[in-house]
């Protein structure tokens, strides 16, 4: 059974670092380009929010007992297929 408790913690992370990386992501170009720490914070939440969501379609994938993923790709792909997320989107996002 899927633990939404699981899901929604997750989304939460997700969520705090969208808005983190957004907020670096409003300064001028001239600045960003220029600031390591600044860079090297927007990788890392993005990388956040990426394990986030891979966490989320593994706990489904675990749960509904869909094929076993070797990649961070084949769990978008496995949901696009399985239904649970459209496939346009699965295909898009996976990558």
């Amino acid at each position: 059974m899927i633990n939404k408790e699981t899901v929604k913690a997750k989304l939460n992370i997700l969520r705090e670092n969208l808005e983190r990386a957004k907020e670096i992501l409003k300064m001028p170009d001239s600045e960003l380009k220029v600031s390591n720490i600044s860079l090297s914070a927007l990788e890392r939440y993005f990388q956040l929010m990426v394990d986030a969501a891979v966490g989320i379609n593994e706990h489904i994938i675990s749960e509904e007992n869909l094929d076993i993923p070797n990649d961070y790709f084949r769990t978008f792909t496995i949901l696009g297929h399985a239904g649970v997320l459209p496939f346009e989107f699965a295909d898009k996002i996976a990558p």
